[in-house]
């Protein structure tokens, strides 16, 4: 364990070989399904629980992209896109509510990302007691949950990965027809996303914790 990160520096580990595998920072590969979770919300319909305050919207992206990335390194069992959507909802808000033991943003604990890094200077630093940081991660609990609420159950789909994993919950992938989003999502098992309806279901070996 670091002496300044009591999480044992499980965010600098995972980046570091997430990034020896894929060539590229966790944080970059998150901002597209941030991006889609932003559009969705701001469209017509789903915009209810609104927390944040005039101007700060701007931030969501990056605060639902931070959220995910967490997420990898609780999870690094899991590709991005079998991560559970209800822990992706509440992770931000873990790091940063009162009385936190989590690292502070920027520290070794919890290290600033390679990719976005403007966006995500601006998230972290945009006020001084935190406050704005928590109401965008209420904002991305609210928002995750209402995707959620969305999604289209596929009985086969939950039939097998009860009977293979022993474990059913709502995977980042079956956002995807919610979301809009039409770019490659690589899991590890294709049956686990029968009848779900993703546009580009893509098989690649799993995720190395």
């Amino acid at each position: 364990m670091d002496a300044q990160d009591p999480t044992g520096g499980s965010v600098r580990r995972h980046t570091e070989a997430y990034t020896a595998r894929w060539g590229r920072h966790p944080y970059t590969d998150c901002w597209p399904w941030a991006e889609a979770m932003t559009r969705w919300w701001q469209g017509p319909g789903p915009g209810e629980y609104v927390v944040v305050q005039p101007g700060e919207a701007v931030y969501l992206p990056a605060a639902l992209a931070e959220t995910l990335r967490l997420s990898m390194a609780r999870q690094p069992h899991r590709l991005l896109a079998e991560l559970d959507v209800g822990m992706v909802a509440r992770e931000l808000g873990h790091w940063v509510r009162h009385g936190s033991t989590y690292p502070d943003p920027g520290t070794p604990g919890w290290p600033a990302p390679e990719g976005h890094r403007e966006q995500w200077d601006e998230l972290v630093s945009a006020d001084d007691d935190g406050a704005q940081l928590r109401r965008l991660a209420s904002q991305c609990l609210y928002l995750l949950e209402s995707v959620e609420s969305r999604v289209a159950r596929s009985p086969r789909a939950e039939r097998y990965r009860l009977e293979t994993y022993g474990i059913t919950y709502t995977h980042v992938a079956d956002t995807a027809p919610v979301l809009g989003l039409d770019a490659p999502v690589y899991v590890t098992d294709l049956l686990a996303y029968q009848g779900m309806g993703i546009a580009d279901l893509r098989q690649v070996d799993p995720a190395v914790s």
